[in-house]
This record gives C-alpha cells, sequence and structure tokens, in this order.
C-alpha cells in the first residue's frame, strides 16, 4: 500500500480471506486498497466487514473500523457525520493505548487527568497490603 500497489495489496488480502480462517483484519486492506483506488461503495462494504455480527469490538479494531469510515464519510461529502465518526475513532484509540490497557497489573491515572503532561508518567505498580 505504501508504494501504491493498490490492485497488488487487494489480491493478497483477498488471498488471505480465502484461507477462511476468520481472521477479518484483511478486510481492512481490501477497504484501504479499494478506497485509494476510488471504489467507495466497495471500501464501504470491506470496511463493514470487519465488525462481527453481534461481537463487540475492542477499542484497537474499533478504531481501525471508525477512522476508515470517517475518512469515507468525508469523502462523500458528509463533514458533520466525519467528524462525528473521527471523534468516536479518537476515544476508541485513546481507550486502546491508555497505559492500564499497555500494562496489566500497573494503573495510573494520566488518561482522566486535567492537566495532561506531554508525555505519560511511567505506572506505578500496585502494592497490596500485607
Amino acid at each position: 500500500m505504501g508504494e501504491h500497489r493498490f490492485a497488488e495489496a487487494l489480491n493478497y488480502a483477498q488471498k488471505a480471506l480465502s484461507l477462511g480462517t476468520g481472521d477479518v483484519s484483511p478486510f481492512a486492506i481490501v477497504g484501504d486498497a479499494y478506497a485509494d483506488m476510488g471504489e467507495y461503495d466497495k471500501a464501504a462494504a470491506a470496511y463493514s466487514r470487519l465488525t462481527p455480527r453481534d461481537m463487540l469490538l475492542a477499542p484497537r479494531a474499533a478504531y481501525a473500523r471508525d477512522s476508515r469510515l470517517s475518512y469515507l464519510k468525508f469523502i462523500a461529502g458528509d463533514t458533520p457525520a466525519a467528524i462525528s465518526r473521527m471523534k468516536t475513532a479518537v476515544t476508541e484509540g485513546v481507550e486502546a493505548n491508555s497505559p492500564a490497557r499497555i500494562s496489566p497489573g500497573c494503573t495510573t491515572n494520566w488518561v482522566n487527568t486535567k492537566h495532561r503532561q506531554a508525555t505519560p508518567p511511567r505506572p506505578t505498580r500496585l502494592i497490596s497490603p500485607r
């Protein structure tokens, strides 16, 4: 994709999907390739497959889906919907990258502080009372 070889990326992603592993991540590549080739309806159809039916997505997967759908809304000229979807994606991205998620067993109040620092503080381990 980075080399603008969209048709080739699409071909490889479709081969990955044909393996039938149940992994839905190649749909992101399919959608990205179609979006970059101007096939926006096909891109939307591929992105819609990123959400398996009756499944709650992890924040990182939800971010991947919603940021892409935001782009398609923007391309279609629906700026308010694009902004709304991107705000949702940003919230999901923050949740996916919060130190509490990255370091299980550690805690920090960085995400919820009023005065955010340029770099997050190092998480501290919870010490159970003896």
